[in-house]
């Protein structure tokens, strides 16, 4: 293959810590065919220098299962499993250079190769030196580590040195110290891998670059910070990592990466060094990002089992709560802290707060405190954003309490960002009282705050019984529910709910057989403008399109590009292809909730499901129960109650009128 005219590149290092990628030429595509079995599926570097392009070769992607029986009367889903092939991208001119014997290659031929241009010899010439474990190497790649005339020879230099247990401090501070930004990072990295091998260590080095001004290298210290040790633990607080973590906080607590790395490159013990100086620093909480930042590292000072962490909490919540010369008091972070400290609070924090002997300051805090939300969120005439906080914090209460302030703030003619507060206050009880209290409201709600409504009422075992009791009882109409919560009520492995809610929401016609009642819509001539009110009210919940809805399922572009009887049957049969990003999962909380929706990001720690009323929500693991497939989409059966032949047409044309 030869690329048309010159190959469109991105810039390597985009202004900013965050990497992007973006088309040099937006009106070109880098490699096109017009042969539509064309399946690039992957790319490779090789020793030539061209790019080679795996071609998977097919005339279809889905498999037989997925797709229609009409589909398949014309069309065979194994046509071209034996011609998948291997294509080279060359220039003009292009002429194979003989295959290179790297085998043969002496060790000073291999630490010369990497400063070559190609990253195939670059990482080919490291794998050997690694593999040899020739020593003389060294004093070659320290040269080149010096002086390579490449940023990418002189890193693989670094590694190679430190793959021979060759590294020192003199090498890995000239890597503090490289021109190119890269390096600087990988640097860090080695210290933090050999920092305990390195005489001297290179702490004023390493800490210098606090003032990097490459953002990436700055975000590198601060996850490698919390492993590189102290000089002295007797050392002025100036001297120390506390106070390059400090800076770093100041400096850019506007950049989510560096507050990611912050937070992820530090342990408690250490956290409780830094918190009050972060806490208390007005420049901070000034910040658009920079009391959820406190609250966040409070939440790391509450797991500390140490035992200080617990007495910093209340120090700080206290000079937070009343202020102090320099620290002006702030109500809505002190009950911030305060709740981080109760929720995520490890066994020695909580007998912190809990200890008899420390009864009298810490209610007395805490009663200041809660006074001051229980009156903030009754007070129509406040923000609303401060009215919120103050109703996220009021499960620090005994329910019977915080029930008063519930009742009001529940209502209709409350702001929906109030009400929506409120819910997810309440999610933080079992009370027996709660589902009552959300039922009574019901019919009021709009259906935005009728979702979250929904997903707090069927996080409990005792609300899901109260939300059944009142659709029995037409308190909440059957048509409020959608279909997919009908599905996962159904499936509930609870006697007393699966076989309950079968009997209560009649089971949804035959799939294929719906299916083939709403063929002729795809034959009708339908309205894109009423088509596009239909997406509004069935899809928009789910599906974004120009603008409108959430972006929760599938590209609904994607599944449009394979024809508009796709688009039908994934949704009237949506069933039948499910791909796993979009099965509903179900994870039980050791705190008795269930929280509902699509697992859309998974770390070591935790996990994030999307809800149906398009709320995110991050759940460590530690509090995790079990986690369970639905084994059904996210998109649910039964569509078909809601939208008739005619709208499914208006439905169809607006979608294919989507540029």
């Amino acid at each position: 293959l030869k690329p048309k005219g010159p190959v469109p590149v991105s810039a390597d290092d985009p202004p900013g810590s965050l990497p992007l990628a973006e088309r040099a030429d937006p009106d070109r595509e880098f490699l096109a065919s017009r042969d539509v079995w064309f399946r690039p599926v992957q790319f490779a570097n090789g020793p030539d220098g061209c790019l080679s392009v795996i071609d998977m070769y097919r005339e279809l992607i889905e498999g037989a299962s997925f797709l229609p029986p009409e589909a398949l009367k014309t069309v065979d889903p194994s046509a071209g499993i034996d011609k998948g092939r291997i294509w080279r991208i060359v220039p003009d001119g292009f002429k194979p250079p003989a295959p290179p014997k790297l085998s043969r290659a002496t060790t000073a031929e291999l630490v010369a190769l990497l400063d070559h241009p190609n990253g195939w010899y670059r990482d080919t010439a490291s794998r050997l030196l690694y593999q040899r474990q020739d020593l003389s190497a060294a004093r070659a790649l320290q040269d080149m580590a010096e002086k390579g005339k490449t940023p990418q020879g002189r890193l693989h230099a670094l590694y190679a040195l430190t793959g021979l247990k060759k590294i020192d401090s003199k090498q890995v501070v000239r890597g503090l110290h490289d021109p190119a930004p890269r390096v600087r990072e990988h640097a860090i990295r080695l210290c933090e891998k050999r920092f305990g091998d390195l005489k001297p260590p290179p702490y004023t080095d390493l800490w210098e670059l606090r003032r990097d001004d490459d953002p990436n290298v700055r975000i590198q210290l601060a996850y490698s910070l919390h492993r590189v040790g102290e000089p002295n633990q007797n050392e002025n607080i100036e001297s120390s990592s506390a106070a390059v973590y400090v800076q770093l906080a100041l400096k850019d607590i506007g950049d989510p990466w560096m507050r990611l790395a912050l937070l992820a490159g530090i342990d408690p013990p250490r956290m409780c060094r830094v918190f009050p100086q972060l806490a208390e620093s007005q420049y901070l909480r000034g910040q658009p990002d920079g009391p959820a930042f406190v609250v966040a590292c409070a939440e790391v000072v509450a797991a500390d089992s140490t035992g200080t962490g617990g007495q910093q909490l209340f120090n700080t919540i206290s000079t937070l709560a009343y202020g102090k010369p320099g620290v002006r008091p702030d109500p809505t972070l002190a009950r911030a802290v305060l709740r981080a400290a109760q929720t995520h609070g490890s066994v020695e924090t909580q007998a912190f707060f809990n200890d008899p002997n420390n009864e009298n300051p810490v209610k007395t805090v805490r009663d200041a405190l809660m006074a001051d939300a229980v009156r903030t969120a009754r007070d129509a005439r406040k923000p609303v954003a401060l009215r919120v906080a103050a109703i996220r914090d009021l499960p620090i209460l005994p329910f019977g309490e915080a029930y008063p302030v519930f009742a009001t703030t529940i209502k209709a003619t409350e702001p929906p960002a109030v009400q929506a507060a409120t819910l997810e206050a309440l999610s933080k009880y079992a009370d027996d009282s709660v589902p009552a209290l959300i039922l009574d409201a019901w019919k009021a709600m709009t259906p935005a705050i009728r979702a979250t409504a929904t997903e707090i009422l069927l996080s409990r075992n005792n609300g899901v019984v109260a939300f059944l009791d009142a659709v029995e009882a037409r308190k909440v109409a059957r048509s409020d529910v959608d279909p997919a919560r009908v599905a996962l009520l159904k499936k509930s492995p609870a006697r007393n709910i699966g076989p309950r809610a079968a009997k209560l929401f009649a089971a949804p016609a035959d799939r294929q057989k719906v299916y083939e009642s709403y063929r002729p819509a795809l034959d009708r001539k339908g309205d894109p403008v009423k088509g596009k009110a239909v997406f509004k009210a069935q899809c928009s919940a789910c599906h974004k399109l120009e603008g409108v809805g959430q972006e929760v399922g599938a590209d609904i572009r994607a599944i449009r590009d394979r024809g508009l009887e796709a688009v039908l049957l994934n949704i009237l049969d949506p069933n039948r292809e499910v791909k796993p990003q979009y099965l509903t999962y179900v994870a039980e909380l050791k705190t008795g909730r269930q929280v509902t929706g699509l697992v859309t990001a998974e770390t070591a720690t935790g996990l994030t499901i999307r809800r149906a009323d398009g709320v995110s929500e991050s759940i460590p693991r530690s509090e995790v129960e079990s986690l369970r497939s639905s084994g059904i989409s996210y998109m649910p059966e039964g569509l078909e109650k809601q939208i008739d032949v005619p709208a499914m047409a208006d439905l169809l044309a607006y979608l294919n009128s989507i540029k």
